[in-house]
């Protein structure tokens, strides 16, 4: 069957010799034939990352505010991050059922490991960490440190020990919430933050701890982990401020008190807040699009 002629849009329609399906060709051995190439296909993908880019470019003219986006035949999902850019609040679904793609990713999936203690919930940093030399924790909380553990020790020195740049994971906590109880918030909570480099490490690291010690009704320990992530560029007190601006911590800082003090959080069934403010602080208002639609906050203390 030829394929329908173009609305009229100045667009010419395709000669009827143009057919979906030409006759001929074996829908099977082209599903094969695509099957044996996925596993180098973003090496040679020239061609469709041309149509892709300009697909991508058209969707600025579109009026939508879609809940879902299945992208069918995603391939390795190269398109995922200019969808994400178009529709913020849509849930992203990447689709692609060649076979060695699939198969592929269950490899992934089966060997994603979460070491640790089951029975105490304590999730080990990575194989290994806890058999490493213990930090020293007395150095760690020194006022007067002027270098960063990993400047003190070397990298290679700091790597041998259970000194942290920053907690990855309470990080992998704070973004998967529902897979984590509160104790084992709290296990995890208590064994890696004293062991992160909070004054010096990585600019990255205190806007989460804020997050995480409001999650456990810490409030003024989040507060003290907020105001190390403020002064970072308020007042230079990692003496680099003269690079720039710390960016990421700046999107931190907000996550912090958004999703920290506010205790903002997305659920199946909307979005919910969980107010935990600071001594002092009398007033939080923010706003932010949920699904296409602005939402507006304000809690007063």
């Amino acid at each position: 069957m030829p394929i329908p002629p173009a609305p009229a849009s100045g667009i010419p329609a395709p000669v009827d010799r143009i057919r979906l399906l030409p006759s001929g060709i074996d829908p099977h051995k082209v599903k094969r034939s695509f099957a044996r190439a996925a596993g180098s296909f973003d090496g040679a993908d020239f061609l469709q990352t041309e149509v892709r880019n300009r697909l991508l470019d058209r969707l600025k003219w579109l009026r939508l505010e879609p809940q879902r986006v299945l992208d069918l035949g995603a391939g390795t999902g190269r398109a995922l991050p200019g969808l994400a850019a178009h529709f913020p609040a849509a849930e992203l679904i990447a689709l692609d059922l060649t076979e060695a793609r699939l198969r592929h990713w269950d490899d992934v999936r089966r060997r994603i490991v979460l070491p640790g203690d089951p029975a105490s919930g304590l999730i080990e940093q990575f194989a290994g960490f806890f058999s490493l030399r213990d930090a020293d924790l007395a150095m760690l909380r020194d006022p007067g440190r002027s270098r960063s553990m990993q400047g003190l020790l070397g990298i290679e020195g700091c790597a041998a020990t259970q000194n942290l740049k920053q907690p990855d994971v309470l990080m992998l906590q704070y973004l998967l919430p529902e897979r984590f109880s509160p104790a084992q918030v709290r296990v995890n909570w208590e064994y890696y933050d004293p062991r992160t480099d909070h004054e010096l490490g990585s600019s990255l690291g205190p806007s989460i701890s804020a997050v995480m010690a409001c999650r456990m009704g810490e409030h003024e320990r989040g507060h003290q982990h907020f105001l190390r992530a403020a002064r970072a560029d308020l007042l230079d007190v990692r003496g680099n401020a003269e690079d720039g601006i710390h960016g990421a911590s700046a999107g931190g800082l907000w996550q912090a008190v958004v999703c920290g003090f506010a205790g903002l959080r997305l659920t199946e069934s909307g979005w919910e807040i969980a107010p935990s403010l600071p001594d002092g602080w009398t007033r939080l208002a923010f706003k932010f699009y949920y699904r296409g639609r602005l939402e507006s906050v304000e809690i007063t203390g």
